[in-house]
Order: structure tokens, then sequence, then C-alpha cells
């Protein structure tokens, strides 16, 4: 835990998931919707090139 002496209520803790965790999810959400976007994409472009 790491806090100044003169301001110990803006205490920060020494946790990995509290400085990586919203940037990780918000990296992995991302993800699933480009993975779910460029699936679209690729059923739409196959269809075209099959009709």
């Amino acid at each position: 835990m790491f806090f100044q002496p003169s301001d110990p209520a803006d205490a920060l803790l020494d946790d990995p998931f509290e400085l990586w965790g919203g940037p990780a999810m918000a990296g992995i959400i991302g993800a699933v919707f480009s993975l779910f976007a460029w699936f679209l994409w690729r059923i739409g472009r196959d269809e075209k090139t099959q009709a």
C-alpha cells in the first residue's frame, strides 16, 4: 500500500489488477467486439461471392 503520510485518505494499493485491470478488460471487450464484427463482415463477403 502506498500513501502520503500527510494524506492517508489518498492511498493506493500495490496490486497489478488495480493498475492494469481496467485497461485489460477494455482490451478484451474490444477484441471480442472486433472479432464479432470481422466474423459478420466475412460472412457477408462470402455470401456476395457465392451469389
